[in-house]
């Protein structure tokens, strides 16, 4: 049977797996990250399950090898495989055809205690790199190689799976299975004295549940971490059923004992993998390379309006040229030409003073927003006496809980705007101040806000500090500054 393998987000995992090629795949890929971030956006395995379901770590390296394959340099690619595969490159180069069997036999060790110390990672690279070598040095493979064979079988089987095939589901077992299941639950917390709450097993009915939990909760220890992290995920009855699903389908049968001692330690194993999705999630949502991507564009718009302050100088410089060969030919006319001159002067350098102040706001608001971003939050000076009874301002930004906090030391006449609102053009009506907390903050709100109040002429300050005393102390300070 003729199948069809992708093996693109294969060729990613393979540099992703190599480690001693990650710093040299982001030298690379820090060259012209904006260029790179756009074409890794562009292709479907982006955000594709293969991607997203690896380590934080590996999810970076296989997209940013993802924006390089998009880009199609083979003498980039060609330099990562001689410095991460220098031995399966040599081969490539020195024979016509390539032979996995052969290639195997000669570079990866047959003795037990080496061959087990291969991941498996490091077994599929070799055959994805070899692939991707036979494409840049246009080799041949041997297609009747065994290894050739179940490597594709594999590959397959994987790309299969990340299209949900082949997969543990609860939904996919029969509904008898399932009932079975759910009174397998019932007995282990009846009998185990327990629920589907991870501190129920601190208290189990079974001693041998009490001292797991025990035991489980000393490895958190080991690691300087809190348990707590597990007692946040409250997992559900489907979760619970979903893991104790697991053990029936391999171990075929219902022994309550046995099936509450897997619990015990399988239920912090499904809250830390959800606790890790939700961390994955959030360093995605607020990492660097975007908050970079969007600096970019705001240089960008500085620029152009650089670019159109020049040309209005252009304008300048040849209106006085005009301006000077009239002169020379009304001289009969001076006094009344020169006046009417001096009033168009006069207009075109007020225009291009107003352009002059509004660079100045632009940059001054983008040197303060690289502050506010990139600058390590230090300690504030302890007070300013500023009474803020007497203004009015609006902080745009912030999680509810800290908005909740910070108004309860904000005089009544101070207005929170949180990232979802919808916002208006007299959301600043008679404001005298905005500041934005840069921590939690939309990008739709930023704009909105933040050209309302150029509009405006409304200063406008960054804050950082979670604490809502050392925000209060934050926001006299940048007032003062502003009196």
């Amino acid at each position: 049977m003729q199948v069809s393998i992708d093996l693109i987000p294969f060729i990613c995992e393979a540099f992703s797996s190599n480690t001693a090629l990650h710093k040299e795949i982001e030298k690379l890929y820090e060259r012209n990250k904006y260029k790179y971030y756009e074409l890794a956006k562009s292709s479907k395995w982006y955000n594709h399950e293969f991607i997203t379901s690896q380590s934080i770590v590996k999810e970076i390296v296989m997209k940013r090898v993802l924006a390089l394959l998009i880009e199609g340099d083979e003498d980039k690619l060609l330099h990562l495989i001689r410095k991460g595969w220098p031995r399966l490159y040599n081969y490539a180069v020195n024979n016509e055809i390539i032979f996995l069997d052969d290639y195997v036999l000669k570079t990866i060790p047959r003795d037990n205690k080496r061959f087990n110390e291969i991941t498996n990672d490091e077994l599929n690279a070799h055959f994805a790199i070899a692939v991707l070598l036979s494409e840049l040095l246009g080799k041949e493979f041997q297609q009747d190689d065994l290894f050739y064979k179940q490597m594709l079988e594999f590959f397959y089987v994987r790309q299969e799976w990340a299209k949900g095939k082949f997969r543990y589901s609860l939904s996919t077992l029969s509904a008898e299975d399932r009932e079975k299941i759910r009174d397998f639950k019932e007995k282990i917390y009846i009998e185990g004295g327990i629920s589907r709450h991870w501190l129920s097993h601190g208290t189990a009915a079974l001693q041998v549940i009490r001292d797991l939990h025990d035991a489980y909760g000393f490895l958190f220890d080991t690691e300087s971490l809190s348990s707590s992290i597990v007692e946040e995920i409250v997992l559900s009855e489907q979760d619970i059923e979903e893991i104790l699903g697991t053990y029936y389908v391999v171990f075929k049968n219902r022994n309550t004992v046995e099936g509450a001692k897997y619990l015990a330690g399988t239920h912090i194993i499904k809250a830390l993998l959800r606790a890790y999705k939700q961390l994955k999630e959030e360093h995605f949502r607020n990492n660097k390379e975007t908050l970079y991507l969007d600096l970019n564009t705001a240089e960008q718009k500085a620029q152009a309006a650089l670019l159109e302050v020049k040309r209005l100088h252009e304008i300048i410089k040849t209106r006085d040229i005009e301006i000077e060969a009239l002169r020379r030919q009304v001289r009969s006319e001076y006094g009344r030409a020169s006046q009417e001159f001096k009033q168009q002067i006069k207009a075109i350098e007020n225009v291009n003073k107003y352009l002059q102040q509004e660079i100045d706001k632009l940059q001054k608001e983008k040197a303060d927003l690289e502050l506010a971003l990139f600058t390590p939050v230090e300690d504030l000076p302890v007070e300013y006496d500023i009474d803020l009874s007497g203004t009015k301002g609006v902080i745009v930004g912030g999680h509810n809980r800290w908005q909740q906090k910070i108004k309860e030391v904000l005089p009544a006449s101070w207005k929170l705007i949180g990232v979802d609102e919808n916002i208006n053009s007299d959301v600043l009506s008679n404001i005298d101040y905005v500041f934005f907390n840069t921590n939690y903050l939309s990008h739709k709100v930023f704009y909105v806000v933040i050209n309302e109040a150029r509009r405006r002429n409304i200063p406008v300050g960054y804050i950082r500090k979670t604490n809502e005393n050392e925000c209060l102390t934050e926001i006299k300070r940048q007032i003062s500054k502003e009196e």
